[in-house]
């Protein structure tokens, strides 16, 4: 389906599946519907849409971590409990990204309780930002009725989801969708790294991570080209360590090839991929350890 966006994105990224496959999706607004206007809100927009399609979610990570024997580690996840202290927007915008991986982990291993407090957690920390009609009391009274509900789950997420980036949209506040998504992305580093078998880790586990990089590329362009944008300019120091460290890994490519198979249509082939090594891996666990915790600090 065609998935958004700049967006609280992190925290709605559970509405890929779930923790598994879900039918019956609840068709998503075409995105040439929602971008009607100009300047350099829409820019800012587009960039972080580009990065968006690029990423796999902590869904899919986490997922695979689970198949490849990763246990569930409580206390993983951001404590809920500290969500009033965080006082500034930057701070409130970038918890409201963790908050959002968490919940894809909380899900993927099907800790109800756990979920639920995260979606209570984001509600405060959303109202607090200015957005309150999508986290209603109804809302939330669903969600806790149905918690083991994916399907209904997956619906109620979903109208909380496009609800808060149409707000987010038409106040032309996408520098802090970029920030959540931003934050959620190095959440979702954290949880993988921490999950991943270090001393045997798994082959796809590890390349996900690696091919990052290309993330990290466009992140890193976003900040530059919106350098001006003072919020964006003040988070770039809590992510700057790890887009240095993927920078820094290097790329192969392959030789481009044209097969015609038998129905006629050709194809091309050739791509990039990425060069690591194990301490590479331990060295992205540090960085993404150093930077959530810059993130979470008070």
């Amino acid at each position: 389906m065609n998935r958004l966006i700049p967006s609280i994105l992190m925290l709605f990224l559970l509405l890929a599946g779930c923790g598994g496959e879900i039918e019956n999706k609840k068709p998503t607004p075409d995105l040439d519907t929602i971008m009607n206007d100009g300047g350099k809100s829409d820019e800012l927009f587009e960039e972080a849409k580009k990065i968006y399609y690029s990423m796999p979610s902590p869904l899919e990570l986490t997922t695979l971590i689970k198949q490849a024997g990763g246990e569930f580690q409580k206390g993983l996840a951001l404590n809920t409990k500290g969500t009033s202290d965080y006082q500034s927007t930057l701070k409130q915008g970038m918890i409201l990204g963790v908050y959002g991986a968490d919940l894809s982990y909380t899900r993927v291993y099907e800790q109800q309780q756990e979920s639920l407090l995260l979606l209570a957690a984001a509600k405060r920390l959303a109202g607090t930002i200015g957005i309150h009609d999508a986290f209603s009391n109804n809302r939330v009274e669903r969600a806790n009725n149905n918690l083991n509900n994916k399907d209904s789950m997956v619906s109620i997420l979903s109208e909380v989801y496009w609800e808060i980036n149409g707000q987010l949209k038409d106040e032309n506040r996408n520098e802090i969708a970029m920030l959540v998504m931003v934050a959620g992305w190095v959440e979702g580093l954290y949880i993988g790294v921490t999950l991943a078998d270090v001393s045997n880790p798994n082959d796809e586990i590890m390349k996900r991570l690696m091919e990052q990089k290309f993330t990290a590329m466009q992140i890193e362009d976003m900040f530059e080209e919106y350098s001006e944008d003072n919020m964006l300019a003040q988070s770039r120091p809590y992510f700057v360590d790890i887009l240095n460290f993927y920078a820094n890994l290097p790329v192969t490519e392959e030789p481009t090839e044209i097969s015609e198979p038998e129905d006629g249509k050709f194809v091309i082939g050739g791509a990039k991929e990425v060069q690591y090594s194990a301490e590479d891996f331990n060295k992205l666990k540090e960085l993404a350890l150093e930077s959530r915790t810059k993130i979470v600090a008070l």
